[in-house]
């Protein structure tokens, strides 16, 4: 929605949630290590859990990319390298990406 409506404040919420996402990965990874040492019963089931926690973090990643783009295209800007804290006090205050 945010590409398709130039959406810079759905993008940069997109772009904020990525952390979350990818903190989210590691503990499914983390909980599938424990249960699969359990048992190798698990191992099977665990390894295709983690495909699926793996490819969700990467359509997260493939999101967060697309955000960039918009705010690009909103805002003339590549907010690629600018740090994530910094994102997220634009989005809290209203600024421009320009003037950073």
């Amino acid at each position: 929605a945010s590409f398709v409506n130039e959406d810079k404040l759905l993008a940069m919420d997109v772009i904020t949630r990525d952390e979350a996402v990818d903190k989210l990965d590691d503990k499914v990874i983390d909980e599938l290590m424990r249960e699969m040492s359990k048992s190798s019963d698990n191992i099977y089931s665990g390894a295709r859990i983690s495909y699926v926690s793996k490819y969700l973090e990467r359509i997260g990643d493939h999101a967060t990319n697309l955000a960039e783009m918009v705010i690009y295209m909103v805002e003339g800007r590549i907010i690629r390298h600018i740090a994530l804290d910094k994102i997220k006090s634009i989005k809290e205050t209203g600024a421009d990406f320009k003037k950073l």
